[in-house]
């Protein structure tokens, strides 16, 4: 009877070691993280007509997240233009740069403000004012052929009669709620013709007028395009995805 007992009680002391080792593993994956970053002006470039906003960012939380930094060119609380940055992925402790580009709209007392939206958090920058327009010609450098819009991105082929370095590609004049990422070239070759693919995003989408700005990082160069948003679908799609594979095989 005792042997019974001495086992039983085994058997308890057993099962309550178990049940604390399951809760223990429980309470160690409800960690709680914390999503929080330190976002930073680190320098605003003004060339002419164009700025170059440099952001910093320091992921001070203890999870990950994808993060994308958006400016806004404003007069009073009028947003006049918008620019997105591409998205990052940022480990906890690890520090990402952020370029974005804008160019300064006709009007008077404009400000710039910052915002970086990481995870599902929001935080937003005083905003700094811009230096006063130039009244300085520009000139066109690029002819834009065959845009395409596909279901998240659109596409297009820019060709360029000069060599030019710092070309920059401003999508603008979009619903405030969608996400359109800008493009910059390094160098591009008198004569020569490049794809040019830009990643978006609009949640709920309709078909609307589009503005695209090409720069020069100098302000030297600059022109805009309006294009009609209008997605690829059916049998034209993948016509259209042929075409744009056969020309980029070309051009390689």
């Amino acid at each position: 009877m005792k042997l019974l007992s001495a086992a039983f009680i085994a058997v308890l002391v057993s099962s309550a070691l178990l049940i604390s080792a399951v809760n223990a593993s429980n309470l160690g994956v409800q960690i709680y993280r914390n999503v929080k970053g330190d976002l930073k002006i680190t320098s605003i470039e003004e060339n002419k007509n164009i700025i170059g906003v440099y952001l910093g960012l320091h992921n001070t939380g203890s999870t990950e997240y994808g993060a994308r930094a958006r400016i806004d060119i404003m007069e009073n609380e009028q947003v006049l233009f918008t620019g997105w940055s591409v998205k990052h992925e940022i480990n906890p402790g690890q520090r990402k740069g952020f370029v974005i580009y804008a160019y300064k709209p006709d009007a008077s007392n404009t400000s710039l403000r910052a915002r970086l939206y990481y995870g599902n958090e929001m935080t937003e920058l005083d905003p700094v004012g811009t230096g006063s327009r130039e009244a300085a010609a520009t000139k066109a450098a690029f002819q834009v052929f065959n845009f395409r819009t596909y279901d998240r991105y659109i596409r297009f082929d820019v060709a360029s009669n000069r060599s030019v370095e710092g070309v920059l590609i401003m999508p603008h004049g979009y619903p405030g709620t969608w996400v359109f990422e800008q493009k910059r070239i390094d160098r591009f070759e008198k004569g020569t013709v490049k794809e040019i693919v830009i990643p978006y995003e609009t949640g709920f989408f309709r078909e609307q007028n589009i503005t695209i700005a090409f720069a020069t990082e100098d302000g030297s160069y600059f022109q805009e395009h309006d294009f009609w948003l209008k997605r690829e679908t059916g049998i034209m799609k993948y016509v259209s995805l042929f075409l744009d594979w056969l020309g980029a095989f070309f051009r390689s």
